[in-house]
């Protein structure tokens, strides 16, 4: 196994007096004994860009023709431009560009993680890295992982193991009056993924029926055959308006919810905060969150988000999406992910692949016919192998990623 090289960018508030400062920066590459500070952020995206890009992602896709393709083009053409932009925000100084060269130039797996508490820090489109030879993330044939983190906390620092198989449990949740999803189609993929994983008994998938909050605590609580991997396939919402300088956030206090059904099949909204109560203590090291918005917080509180305040009750690591996402996106992603999950990937390594996989789709013509908002939020690092259980990682982390760009 090559070794890991995680270079971490860590963004603190700048305090006050600096108002068109958005955090200080510091690098530090351990693997490399390389490190830098004194740096500051300034946001690289314009108000306009920001709007821009959340609209190609969750608006075009419903006309992508005429005016409306033109304007996606502008878009696209855009994004080497902010890629190379926020790349000179950080990597601008000669000292980190000295760790930046030097890290890239040696050989291992290259991660990034990010690691803020600051909202509109976590939003940027850290994916978009562009510098002079090209996309991090995308551009290469060993593609750099991105991973956004939160601060790791006191009380939940300690790793545990399990043994296999890894079980995983699927909640799908179709509340009445809530918009028809087709049940089947997140569920086929990801059988079709791993079965030949349950066949030799390495992973087991269980369905929770009834998809309700209650089955869920109950399920649990079986501590002889518990659960590592819990995931949500349904609606999910922010219970606030979108309105602020960065669309990725929210203004006001809310919280992140997710759609389960009641023992009537009706619409139950369970908030962030009861689900993290619900998994504590659970034994789940993974949560995958098929659901629109899991990822999105409020400009102010970067735990209010479903995925955030899972990792602050605990979770090793989250998948979740920063907006509306389609459903045929949503499927590819699931595809992907468990077919490098079942070979043996890291869930870091499963979701960066699955990004080249799934995120974008053209028509003949080339057209854009639909595209993925899909947010990991969280990773197993390189050591938690599904393939081959073992200890969870030490940090508990936030990988919030922006929508990847394949173009």
């Amino acid at each position: 196994m090559s070794q890991s090289l995680d270079l971490a960018i860590t963004l603190s508030s700048p305090g006050e007096g600096q108002p068109d400062v958005i955090a200080n920066v510091a690098l530090n590459c351990a693997a490399l004994g390389m490190s830098h500070s004194g740096d500051v952020l300034k946001d690289p995206l314009t108000q306009q860009e920001r709007s821009d890009l959340r609209w190609y992602l969750e608006q075009y896709w419903k006309w992508p023709f005429e005016g409306f393709a033109q304007r996606a083009k502008g878009v696209e053409e855009l994004l080497p431009t902010l890629g190379k932009r926020l790349y000179e925000s950080v990597f601008g100084s000669r000292q980190a560009d000295r760790i930046v060269q030097k890290w890239l130039s040696t050989a291992g797996e290259h991660q990034i993680s990010v690691m803020s508490e600051i909202p509109q820090v976590l939003s940027l489109p850290w994916e978009l890295l562009h510098s002079e030879q090209g996309y991090l993330v995308m551009g290469t044939q060993e593609p750099v992982s991105i991973l956004r983190r939160l601060p790791q906390s006191e009380s939940t620092t300690s790793t545990a193991q399990f043994e296999p198989p890894l079980r995983v449990l699927l909640v799908t949740a179709r509340p009445e009056e809530t918009g028809f999803i087709d049940p089947r189609g997140i569920a086929r993929e990801l059988l079709d993924e791993v079965q030949g994983q349950i066949n030799i008994g390495t992973i087991e998938l269980e369905f929770l029926r009834p998809p309700t909050l209650k089955a869920l605590r109950q399920r649990l609580r079986d501590r002889k055959r518990p659960i590592h991997v819990l995931h949500f396939d349904g609606h999910g919402a922010f219970d606030e308006q979108i309105d602020g300088q960065d669309e990725h956030i929210l203004d006001g206090s809310g919280q992140g919810k997710l759609a389960f059904e009641n023992d009537k099949g009706q619409l139950q909204l369970v908030n962030a905060e009861d689900l993290a109560d619900v998994l504590l203590k659970s034994g789940v090291k993974l949560a995958v969150l098929t659901a629109c918005q899991s990822a999105m917080s409020s400009a102010d509180n970067a735990f209010s988000s479903v995925a955030a305040r899972l990792i602050q009750g605990g979770i090793d690591a989250v998948v979740a999406m920063s907006a509306s996402v389609l459903v045929a996106s949503a499927t590819l992603y699931v595809e992907a992910f468990y077919r490098a999950i079942a070979d043996g990937t890291s869930a870091t390594m499963a979701q960066e692949r699955r990004c080249i996989t799934a995120v974008f789709k053209r028509d003949k013509t080339g057209s854009l016919i639909h595209f993925g908002a899909c947010q990991p939020v969280g990773s197993l690092t390189h050591e938690g192998r599904f393939a081959n259980p073992a200890k969870a990682m030490n940090d508990h982390q936030l990988i919030s990623q922006q929508p990847t760009f394949n173009l």
